[in-house]
């Protein structure tokens, strides 16, 4: 089947979508959750990308904004049983589209090395996410789905993070 990336998802699949990376990102410890309104305000905006192998879902990224020169790329995810280049590749290149400046915070260091090599991406700290994001980064984590999840994660390994300036 043919791996595709978009932004652009019918209102007709939207229901469907939503609920299933909800149902997703609640389950994984990994993933910090999103409730299905703000995945489905997302969705509408146009900055939830995804990703399909033919008409499967198999990934999604989303890009929040934080400030008005600076989103957040953020629960960038592919199922186990469809993760390879071609399909890393096509969500991260939509997504690259985009013309915002972009904070990445994640566990997963293949991630920062990507966008370090192929967006020329900057490697910074908490510290530098919270003054660039004016305290936004942070704020954004407080409620008890974000607290419980980043509790999980911190167990295991430390976040990077990284600031992709795009012009």
């Amino acid at each position: 089947m043919a791996i595709t990336a978009t932004f652009q998802i019918t209102p007709a699949k939207l229901p469907q979508v939503v609920q299933e990376i909800f149902e997703v990102t609640s389950s994984q410890a990994e993933l910090t959750p999103r409730s299905v309104e703000k995945l489905t305000e997302l969705a509408k905006a146009n900055t939830l990308a995804v990703v399909y192998d033919g008409d499967l879902l198999i990934g999604w990224a989303a890009v929040e904004k934080l400030t008005k020169n600076l989103s957040e790329i953020g629960m960038v995810y592919l199922k186990p049983e469809f993760r390879s280049a071609e399909a890393f590749n096509a969500l991260m290149q939509l997504v690259a589209r985009r013309k915002d400046t972009y904070l990445l915070a994640t566990y997963d260091q293949s991630l920062i090395r990507y966008v370090k090599t192929v967006w020329n991406a900057k490697e910074t700290n908490l510290l530098g996410a919270i003054i660039r994001s004016k305290g936004k980064f942070i704020t954004k984590r407080l409620n008890s789905e974000s607290r419980k999840a980043i509790k999980t994660r911190l167990k295991e390994t430390k976040p990077s993070y990284a600031i992709v300036g795009r012009k």
